[in-house]
């Protein structure tokens, strides 16, 4: 009797001293993940007690927000907050995604859901923020840096605009208007109407000029509080407006070449379709007709990057070597000798006597035209001709290496008259550039380019 006492009242004293014993026999406390030993310290069990709580309600959450059919707006948004405070973003990198759902006793599609949520919104989700934010009083008008940059057309701010940028203008090549593209632009949807335009400068140097304009002045000047980044000027660009890339010569020369080039691509393709040719070489030269560009990559040796013509802006002058483009001697240079368009010819059946001289194709070439209300002015004009595949492949050969050496020309010029403009010392030069093209088109969609005396 003396012995039972002496045990149950050491039990009590354990039990006083300890007084989470009775919680760490809880089942709040027993998780399979989590070792619970009896004889160690107490402090270890209170940490595998509060691991294994903390396990057993993070899966009590996630089994009562798993369903198989659409949640109220309430269950999402706890759903949310549930993944952004439960799941690592390491999750699907580590590929613990299948084990995450065994040990929170849910499907591993309830899971790759949270994460998906998870990677989405971030830490600022609208389960822990507001999904809309008070507009700032302060805030800085986007409206009126969109049309800063947006000449000849109606303004969108209720902010007059004191000047517009110099960089931007009328695309003249494109007369047709916008019919109603929805863009997000200046922190907002719009129903864009706009006239195509084209910028002359980097987008960061367009940031620059508002930045240095007399309407940001002020702007800043009446309301000191006011400023704006780089980054979200270039946010309020319209994207009616596109970098100037004139890359292509629409002159006779290159414009003929163009046709001529394009009407021998449909040609080869008619005949590699009919004699179901798979000639790799074949294949790659047939490709390299679709524009002048990728024709002088095939036919020519890779372009060069010459130094000493950098841009202001960092731009470099890349441009094919200059013997590359000539067909003769020219002063002391001489045409290269590892390039040519007799080097890529394929040799394959699509380009066999027969079949060039059997194939007939259409292309536009100049021709003389009877013009005149007498009919007796003779003019040049782009017409239908129709000739043999091997007659086109003929003029390509003889007339390759005029076009190259003639855009590079046209290439060297237009980057030296930007490095002119750029290093413009106006105590002691002048640049003047003069356009002499007039443009006209003809049926069939037909552009023509200075082909008449007249300019």
């Amino acid at each position: 009797m003396t012995y039972c006492l002496s045990v149950y009242f050491s039990l009590i004293l354990f039990a006083a001293m300890d007084p989470f014993c009775d919680r760490h026999q809880s089942l709040r406390c027993r998780h399979p993940q989590v070792i619970f030993d009896p004889t160690a310290s107490l402090e270890e069990r209170n940490l595998s007690c509060a691991a294994g709580q903390l396990l057993n309600q993070s899966a009590a959450t996630w089994q009562s927000l798993q369903t198989s059919g659409t949640r109220s707006i309430e269950d999402q948004t706890a759903f949310k907050q549930t993944a952004l405070t439960t799941l690592s973003p390491d999750l699907a990198d580590a590929k613990l995604i299948s084990a995450t759902s065994r040990l929170l006793g849910v499907s591993a599609d309830s899971i790759r859901s949270g994460y998906k949520h998870r990677s989405d919104d971030g830490l600022s989700s609208t389960s822990l923020h507001p999904s809309k934010r008070a507009a700032r009083v302060d805030a800085f008008d986007k409206l009126v840096v969109y049309d800063f940059f947006h000449p000849h057309e109606p303004p969108k701010s209720n902010y007059p605009v004191a000047d517009m940028s110099q960089l931007v203008s009328i695309n003249k090549n494109h007369t047709n208007r916008w019919k109603g593209k929805t863009h997000f632009v200046a922190g907002e949807h719009m129903t864009l109407t706009c006239a195509p335009k084209i910028r002359s400068a980097t987008l960061g140097q367009l940031s620059r000029e508002f930045l240095e304009s007399e309407t940001y002045s002020q702007i800043t000047s009446s309301n000191p509080m006011l400023s704006i980044c780089a980054s979200t000027i270039q946010g309020c660009i319209c994207p009616c407006i596109k970098e100037e890339t004139i890359t292509e010569c629409a002159c006779p020369k290159c414009s003929s070449f163009d046709f001529l080039t394009k009407g021998v691509y449909e040609g080869i393709t008619s005949v590699r379709r009919q004699t179901g040719c798979t000639d790799a070489a074949c294949a790659a030269w047939t490709a390299s007709l679709r524009n002048q560009d990728m024709f002088f990559d095939a036919t020519m040796c890779s372009k060069v990057t010459l130094d000493g013509f950098d841009l202001l802006s960092g731009k470099k002058l890349s441009i094919r070597r200059f013997p590359c483009c000539l067909s003769s001697q020219l002063d002391n240079v001489s045409p290269c000798v590892s390039c040519g368009i007799e080097k890529v010819i394929p040799k394959c059946e699509c380009f066999s006597t027969d079949s060039l001289s059997s194939t007939q194709i259409t292309w536009l070439k100049q021709q003389e035209t009877l013009e005149g209300k007498n009919h007796d002015v003779v003019t040049l004009r782009f017409r239908d001709y129709t000739g043999t595949l091997g007659e086109a492949m003929e003029l390509i050969c003889n007339d390759y290496k005029n076009v190259a050496f003639h855009q590079w020309c046209k290439s060297f010029n237009r980057h030296q008259f930007h490095l002119d403009c750029d290093y413009f010392d106006g105590d002691s030069e002048i640049v003047l550039l003069a356009d002499f093209a007039s443009a006209m088109k003809l049926g069939g969609g037909v552009k023509v380019v200075c082909e008449s005396d007249s300019t």
